[in-house]
């Protein structure tokens, strides 16, 4: 065997755990969603009742997949998910810090404004914002860290 069977045994109904492989140890459910009926996993039903989905005689697991794991509070409680999400911002230069009035010598593309929202044709305003051009920039679909994809299971 793979594991040892006595570390499995000490750990609690409904906790969730990062796990090698795709197919979960004995004792253990894989964390995708899946509905499960609460008459045979009745520990783990008590553990998260439907904070995961379902309804009726079956309960769902929590679905980590491409997700990436973050701590509940008051206002998320657990078994809440987010969409992505891109907080707005914007980007100031000195003048200084622009060569010419061209947006390509400093590498980006996109609109200049004044703090009025007023368009600038060169760098002659202290403390310039851009306005990125999104549509036409090397972006992925979505904003992610560095990561690597792993299993999670939760103890039934």
């Amino acid at each position: 065997m793979r594991f040892p069977i006595s570390l499995l045994n000490i750990v609690p109904p409904g906790c969730i755990m990062p796990y090698g492989d795709e197919v979960p140890p004995p004792g253990y459910l894989s964390c995708d969603g899946a509905l499960h009926p609460r008459a045979t996993y009745p520990k783990l039903f008590d553990i998260i009742g439907y904070d995961f989905g379902g309804g009726g005689d079956f309960f769902a697991v929590p679905d980590t997949r491409n997700r990436f794991i973050r701590g509940s509070s008051f206002s998320r409680p657990i078994g809440t998910t987010e969409e992505s999400r891109i907080k707005v911002h914007t980007h100031t230069l000195e003048t200084d810090s622009i060569v010419d009035d061209s947006f390509e010598t400093i590498g980006i593309k996109g609109l200049i404004t004044n703090s009025g929202g007023d368009l600038v044709n060169g760098p002659n305003t202290a403390g310039l914002k851009i306005v990125s051009d999104l549509n036409n920039a090397d972006f992925a679909e979505e904003m992610r860290p560095k990561n690597m994809a792993i299993s999670f299971v939760i103890k039934y």
